[in-house]
């Protein structure tokens, strides 16, 4: 079974705040799994512990966003690279068709001859008759050289269009990588938790564990009876909410105690933009995927003009790399970090700002 703690607030940072996009991949769970017992690293108290995976679950938080805004990059850049490849095919088609009008041409022109005035004259023809097939030939001519330009036009489009394809189908292939990238990046946070969990004893971990599964059991439950108050809500129920605040307020109220998985957006599972993209769909509000991508809607609002159904942003080492939905009291509701659930929760430290949409 996995191993889970409960993490205490993180730390405040007073770093710069930057929104960084980087570069769609499969939803894949980031729940934490105890290490092997022959490490030779000293034990850690239940407070070490905490204390250190505070600190990785802040970097995970936004490694996990910026996979997130990498799939949405990756997505786009994709896109790009289909729309002009299409016009690549298109175009070839148009000038495959003005080459076989062309080579028409010219064999009319081949069969009309190329006998000039004087010839038609001398061979016996009537002046009227030599006329009109030099009239014939001019045309021909004259419509001949228009194909021709026409055809140089084109051949020049699709050129432009083939390096537009190669440097689209570039990029697409450049933010895969940096997707794959991001994906590495989270990895290495959940080893380096893993080994922060391999040096605390069975027992500890066990107590934990306990502790957390029970804590889960109580989000569930407060979830299926519609109970919107927060288990650790020091400052009292939240206040109601209707409109569009009230559905997004409902629609998150009903996924507590669901696990957070990086890269769900429901119904089974969430990481923190997917709860907050899933509970403003049902509001008929369509978001990103991405913490900071969501940061960018709506009108920004301060901590102290928040209201229920605002979006919460956080900063996570410099970046966008957290958000939940406010539910009023100083708390919010979240998907809050791996090997967590959705919850309703305190505000903490290194708020980063709020959007009313």
């Amino acid at each position: 079974m996995a191993t889970r703690l409960v993490l205490p607030a993180r730390p405040r940072r007073r770093r710069s705040l930057r929104i960084v996009v980087l570069t769609t991949a499969l939803a894949v769970p980031l729940t934490l799994f105890t290490a092997g017992s022959g490490s030779a690293a000293p034990t850690l108290t239940v407070a070490q512990a905490q204390a250190q995976l505070a600190a990785l679950q802040a970097r995970a938080d936004a490694a996990v966003e910026a996979f997130n805004a990498g799939r949405i990059a990756t997505d786009e850049a994709a896109r790009k690279s289909a729309v002009a490849q299409s016009r690549v095919d298109a175009e070839q088609k148009k000038l495959q068709a003005a080459q076989a009008k062309a080579a028409r041409f010219a064999a009319a022109a081949y069969t009309m001859g190329g006998a000039d005035s004087l010839t038609g004259l001398l061979a016996g023809q009537s002046p009227a008759s030599v006329l009109d097939r030099a009239a014939n030939l001019n045309q021909v001519a004259r419509s001949r050289q228009r194909d021709m330009l026409a055809l140089a036009a084109q051949r020049t489009a699709l050129a432009g269009l083939q390096k537009t394809a190669a440097d689209r189908a570039a990029d697409a292939a450049d933010q895969q990588k940096r997707l794959a990238q991001a994906k590495e990046s989270v990895q290495a946070l959940v080893t380096a938790q893993q080994k922060v969990l391999s040096r605390l004893q069975a027992d500890q971990r066990k107590a934990l564990e306990a502790q957390q599964a029970a804590q889960q059991a109580s989000a569930l439950r407060a979830s299926r009876s519609g109970t919107r108050v927060a288990p650790l809500a020091a400052a009292g129920p939240a206040p109601a909410a209707s409109g569009v605040a009230g559905a997004v307020l409902a629609a998150a109220y009903a996924q507590r105690g669901k696990p957070y998985v990086y890269g769900g957006a429901g119904p089974n599972a969430f990481d923190c933009s997917g709860l907050v993209m899933w509970a403003f769909a049902r509001a008929g509000i369509s978001l990103p995927h991405s913490a900071a991508a969501q940061y960018g809607y709506g009108r920004h609002v301060s901590r102290s003009e928040l209201q229920p159904g605002d979006i919460v942003f956080y900063n996570e080492g410099g970046v966008i790399g957290h958000d939940g939905i406010y539910v009023g009291g100083g708390m919010m509701i979240d998907a809050n970090h791996t090997g967590g659930w959705v919850d309703v929760r305190p505000l903490y430290s290194g708020f980063a700002g709020g959007t009313r949409l």
